[in-house]
């Protein structure tokens, strides 16, 4: 323990005196490498130090939540701003390369959103949630929630968003997920 405090007071004596002659315009004692070395071991002596793992991957389910969330949120607002009497502009940003010149350039442009809402034989406006292409089945042979009326259709999304963010479609939606992925496997 001695010699640590020693050697440590000796770093610091010999870097006052080299600061002391760099001052006066002699030669520097300190070797760059000692020097680096004294900074880190000030520096990074004030943080708390640990071994750490960074996590390999996201699991898939709460990858594939995630869409799904984020979906169902473009599907609220477009909702809403139809039940406003307004238009839905959300913007995709792409990057492109310019073939004369080389040059990557940004593109924004307005991207597409399909409704999950339709109307059906019957008159009445049903949702039909979607992951890709494929419509999740809620039961059996069952994809659409049929609505009252069209002012339900913002509370039924909502009530959609919350059952996956509880985790209560997971199944259904690894199931869809499975269909679209052995669609590009063709």
């Amino acid at each position: 323990m001695r010699n640590q405090i020693d050697g440590k007071n000796y770093q610091i004596m010999r870097l006052e005196i080299g600061l002391r002659n760099m001052v006066l315009g002699t030669e520097f004692m300190l070797s760059s490498i000692e020097f680096e070395r004294y900074k880190m071991a000030t520096v990074l002596g004030s943080l708390k130090l640990v071994q750490a793992k960074r996590q390999a991957k996201t699991d898939s389910v709460q990858f594939r939540r995630g869409k799904m969330l984020a979906k169902l949120d473009e599907q609220i607002a477009l909702a809403k701003a139809l039940q406003s009497g307004q238009s839905l502009n959300i913007k995709r940003v792409r990057k492109e390369r310019d073939e004369m010149t080389g040059v990557l350039r940004t593109i924004e442009s307005n991207k597409r959103i399909k409704q999950f809402w339709f109307k059906a034989d019957s008159g009445k406006t049903c949702v039909e949630v979607l992951y890709g292409q494929t419509a999740i089945e809620f039961k059996k042979g069952i994809t659409a929630i049929e609505l009252s009326d069209e002012g339900q259709l913002v509370a039924v999304l909502e009530t959609v968003k919350k059952a996956v963010e509880v985790g209560e479609l997971d199944a259904q939606i690894t199931a869809a997920s499975e269909t679209v992925r052995a669609r590009f496997r063709k």
